[in-house]
């Protein structure tokens, strides 16, 4: 019999690493045992499942993926595996919906199924989803991060890992493996779900890194600003590449405890369920001491843009 292996992220917890490493050594991880496979395609994964479950579109494509077919296309990849394990990978089915959830189980054909899903401290959580969205171009996000300070539920989704866990488990028959973004690397984890050894497929780099704090600020200035998306993209590329010594995002050890204790009892709730203690705590929290209070962007930043725009765009 085949286990099927389903990896649910949430975002920012490392699935872009494990999904592309996994892609890129297919072959390896077959003769491994595990089967991870191109069915159901989108962006190194797959995506397409959890968009036909969630009514998304798929940003390729441009469809709307089909549940039956997805589903169907899945079942015959794992009846055709011959490995003893399958896995499937998706960051977006971290926050389906209890009928979304049990309309998928009902629809596979296997019996062993195991769910693997990530946690992350939420404050650190909070910045590098705030990272990705305030840098993307394109995608009107400009809101302050204190708005998301005071209200960090309101940012996404992935952010009540309580509630979204407690959907899977309580939508699906199957076992739930929690692991903790800070207990390694996210491809050593999932190897180590996967009954594998942590150096059994070659070194891998992070893709999909936080940009410095000041990108983030100048991006979000520049959408709020309502520039074209041609100057967006110009500006991301610029800043990327004039800014790239600046720090990462700083949030005020004040700001990241007032995270962390709005998720604390929710937090004592997840780990409770799995028999273990909540690391999630302000009493556990620790600010870095080599951490000053500083500016995420200066007016020298913008000098630094402007400058470069002059001297190579000027008549």
């Amino acid at each position: 019999m085949t286990k099927l292996i389903i990896h649910i992220g949430a975002h920012k917890t490392g699935t872009t690493a494990v999904q592309k490493c996994f892609d890129e050594n297919r072959k390896a991880l077959q003769s491994l045992g595990v089967t991870y496979p191109r069915t159901n395609w989108f962006h190194h994964s797959q995506h397409r499942l959890a968009f036909a479950l969630k009514g998304m579109r798929d940003p390729a494509a441009r469809d709307f993926p089909d549940i039956e077919r997805e589903t169907d296309a899945l079942n015959a990849a794992i009846e055709l595996a011959g490995t003893p394990q399958v896995m499937i990978s998706s960051e977006e089915f971290f926050s389906c919906k209890p009928d979304q959830i049990a309309r998928f189980e009902a629809a596979l054909h296997v019996d062993d199924i195991e769910v693997v899903a990530t946690v992350r401290r939420p404050d650190t959580l909070l910045v590098s989803m705030y990272n990705q969205k305030a840098k993307q171009p394109n995608n009107g996000f400009k809101r302050l991060i204190q708005h998301f300070v005071d209200a960090p539920r309101t940012l996404d989704p992935d952010m009540r890992s309580w509630d979204c866990i407690s959907n899977w488990r309580s939508a699906m028959t199957s076992n739930l493996t929690l692991l903790q973004y800070e207990n390694g690397p996210a491809i050593e984890q999932v190897l180590g779900v996967l009954g594998l050894p942590a150096d059994a497929l070659p070194p891998f780099d992070r893709v999909n890194e936080s940009v410095p704090g000041a990108v983030v600020e100048v991006m979000r200035m520049g959408k709020a600003m309502d520039l074209s998306e041609p100057v967006q993209q110009k500006l991301f590329w610029l800043a990327n590449h004039l800014l790239q010594d600046r720090p990462p995002y700083y949030l005020k050890p004040t700001d990241r405890k007032k995270v962390i204790e709005t998720f604390e009892a929710e937090n004592n709730e997840l780990f409770g369920a799995f028999g273990l203690e909540n690391p999630y705590t302000v009493a556990s929290y620790t600010p870095d001491p080599d951490e000053k209070q500083r500016q995420n962007m200066a007016f020298r930043d913008l000098m630094v843009i402007l400058a470069d725009v002059l001297e190579n765009d000027a008549p």
